[in-house]
C-alpha cells in the first residue's frame, strides 16, 4: 500500500505546490523575495535526523509534494544526508510552533540517492505544513539570477538567505555568493520558478547547489523503480 502511494506522490511532484501562512522567523531584507515569501518557504523545510551504525547526523530537506489523503510527503535532500542512514526521523515547523518543531516523526519511508550528483529523494508517511513547487525549466536558470535558500543549521530552526548565482561549475551546479552553514545540506535553493537546487556543500563565501537537471533525473529514476516494483 505504501509503495503505491509513494508512486503516486512522486508522479505528481511537479504539480503540487502551496505557499501561505507566515512564520515568525529569521529573514533578510530583500527587494525580490519579500519577508512574507521567505517566511512561507520556511514552512516547506524538513529537518532530517539520521542514524547509521554508531553515529548520528543532521541535514535539511524541502517538501515538494504532499498527498493529503494518504499523508505522504516527497522530500528532496542531499545524498550525503541519507545514503548511510539506517533510520531517519523528521521535524517540521509552523508559524505557531516557531522556533520549535511543530511535529516530530519516525515514519515509514523509502529513499533513493545519486551519490555522484549528491541528490536524494525521501518519500515518507508524515504531515508537512507547506509544499514548495519544483521548477520545470533548467534552461531558464542563469548566472546572475537572484535566489533564496532555506534550511536548518545544526540544532537551529529554519532560516532564509538571499544571494546571487555567481557561476555554474563544470557539472552545471549552481554556486551562490553566500557561505555554507553546517546542517543546511539538503536545503532548497529557490528561484522565480520555485525550487531549482539543493544544498550540496559550502565554504566561506559560497555554497554549491545541485542543479535542477540532476533533480529531475533522480525523480524520473525513482518513479521508474516504483513502477517496476508495482
Amino acid at each position: 500500500m505504501f509503495r503505491n502511494v509513494a508512486l503516486g506522490a512522486v508522479a505528481v511532484v511537479v504539480l503540487l505546490g502551496a505557499m501561505g501562512s507566515q512564520v515568525r522567523a529569521q529573514v533578510e531584507e530583500d527587494t525580490v523575495y519579500s519577508k512574507e515569501t521567505q517566511k512561507a518557504y520556511m514552512e516547506t523545510v524538513v529537518r532530517i535526523k539520521a542514524e547509521g551504525g554508531n553515529s548520528a547526523w543532521q541535514g535539511s530537506g524541502v517538501c515538494v509534494a504532499y498527498d493529503r489523503k494518504a499523508g505522504v510527503a516527497v522530500i528532496l535532500t542531499a545524498a550525503h544526508v541519507v545514503k548511510d542512514a539506517r533510520r531517519m526521523s523528521f521535524e517540521v515547523f509552523t508559524s505557531a510552533s516557531y522556533p520549535n518543531p511543530a511535529h516530530s516523526y519516525n515514519p515509514a519511508a523509502k529513499w533513493w540517492w545519486n551519490e555522484k550528483d549528491d541528490i536524494a529523494i525521501v518519500v515518507a508517511q508524515m504531515w508537512v505544513p507547506r509544499t514548495a513547487r519544483l521548477a520545470e525549466d533548467p534552461n531558464a536558470i542563469q548566472k546572475g539570477d537572484h535566489v533564496l535558500s532555506v534550511g536548518c543549521g545544526i540544532g537551529a530552526p529554519p532560516v532564509a538567505q538571499v544571494g546571487d548565482i555567481t557561476r555554474l561549475d563544470e557539472e552545471g551546479d549552481y554556486i551562490v555568493d553566500r557561505g555554507g552553514i553546517g546542517g543546511r545540506s539538503g536545503g532548497a535553493l529557490i528561484g522565480r520558478q520555485g525550487v531549482i537546487g539543493i544544498v550540496s556543500r559550502g565554504r566561506a563565501g559560497e555554497t554549491y547547489f545541485v542543479s535542477l537537471n540532476k533533480i529531475h533525473g533522480l525523480l524520473q529514476r525513482a518513479s521508474g523503480q516504483l513502477r517496476d516494483e508495482h
